[in-house]
């Protein structure tokens, strides 16, 4: 059995309680939409906590959001600046329409986007910023390539600046 439920006027959600903690997203207006699966939350070593897939994803379906604040590029740079070595970098910038913009999911909140790793060799999630209905920019990760169940979700943080290498090894994999 599969339940529908309209979250807000821009997406609407469908439960499918036969295949566990899954459900079908749906966002008419960017034309996303496919199965997503409660990722789970691992630790990785040096590199800390991770996500991995809690079932297989075949290349381009939406995994999920990259959540958190919504700010101008100028005022995450301001609390880039403030940050410590100790905060951890959890801004994410990019450009969509022309404007840019910062995410900023510092605050611990239970969206796992966060938590995604990076790999520049094996990256296997790419980012792609969305408008949507209500005007509001959101940013999702889509299988880059077909993804294995248990296999961790890593994108390319793009960041090669040697001071941010240095201060972070696992930058150069």
């Amino acid at each position: 059995m599969v339940v529908a439920i309209v979250v807000g006027s821009f997406c609407s959600v469908e439960t499918a309680p036969e295949v566990g903690r899954c459900f079908r997203i749906t966002v008419p207006s960017s034309g996303l939409s496919g199965w997503w699966c409660a990722p789970q939350v691992r630790e990785y070593g040096a590199k800390g906590r991770g996500v991995a897939a809690t079932r297989a994803f075949p290349r381009g379906a939406p995994l999920l959001e990259y959540a958190g604040e919504l700010t101008s590029r100028r005022e995450g740079l301001r609390r880039e600046l403030a940050m410590g070595p100790e905060d951890g970098c959890f801004l994410f910038f990019f450009r969509l329409g022309g404007r840019q913009y910062c995410i900023d999911a510092t605050a611990e909140s239970g969206r796992l986007g966060r938590l995604v790793n990076h790999s520049r060799r094996r990256a296997n999630a790419r980012p792609r910023a969305v408008l949507l209905a209500d005007g509001v920019p959101r940013l999702f990760l889509f299988a880059d390539r077909d993804i294995a169940r248990g296999e961790e979700i890593v994108f390319d943080y793009g960041d090669a600046r040697p001071a941010a290498v240095e201060e972070n090894p696992w930058l150069k994999h």
